[in-house]
């Protein structure tokens, strides 16, 4: 068994090392070469800074920036989006529901526009308000088939190999479903300005 190496061993080793190389590096230029391209470092220096002195910005540029401040209390809000009005239920009549799971609570985020399930124990991707982010929910394999499952039942659409595509109310479904790579879906909700 080969002893063990102390700290003060690789220590001197580094040391050595260090000091071998440096002196290679000095050796192989010489004191006049080293000379020379420390002046033409000074050099690049000096012009930068000389240029830097004499650029400006434009004047066009420095009247806009002192304009903006008052410009934005001019500036109107955008337009408001048109209000929307869910279809309203005959009287005594209840509107269906779906159970979604772990996705039910995220859905009811009225910012969420959509779900993305990438396949098993993989974490979920949440559309919010244009934003992608990911979640730190992911779905089991049974979980997935459940979910599936539920939108086939809702909508009386049978499902099997391939894509499914399904609507429940104001949710849209599409799923693809395989026996090698496993399901995924990404489920979004319609939106007033949604086809």
């Amino acid at each position: 068994m080969p002893p063990k190496k102390s700290e003060k061993d690789s220590k001197v080793r580094q040391d050595f090392l260090s000091s071998f190389v440096k002196s290679l590096v000095l050796n192989s230029i010489s004191k006049q070469e080293i000379e020379e391209i420390r002046k033409e470092k000074g050099k690049l220096r000096q012009n930068i800074e000389n240029v830097r002195q004499k650029i400006q910005p434009p004047q066009i540029y420095l009247q806009q920036t002192q304009m903006m401040p008052s410009m934005m209390h001019s500036l109107k809000s955008p337009l408001p989006a048109p209000p929307y009005n869910p279809p309203q239920l005959p009287p005594g009549k209840r509107a269906e529901t779906i159970n979604l799971g772990k996705l039910t609570q995220i859905l009811l985020d009225p910012s969420v526009l959509s779900i993305e399930c990438p396949g098993t124990e993989k974490n979920l991707l949440v559309n919010r308000s244009g934003s992608v982010q990911t979640s730190g929910i992911a779905l089991t394999k049974q979980e997935i088939n459940f979910v599936v499952d539920e939108f086939s039942e809702k909508t009386r659409i049978p499902f099997g190999i391939g894509v499914f595509k399904a609507a429940f109310q104001d949710l849209i479904m599409t799923a693809v479903i395989s026996e090698y790579v496993g399901t995924r879906f990404i489920i979004q909700k319609k939106t007033p300005f949604s086809n």
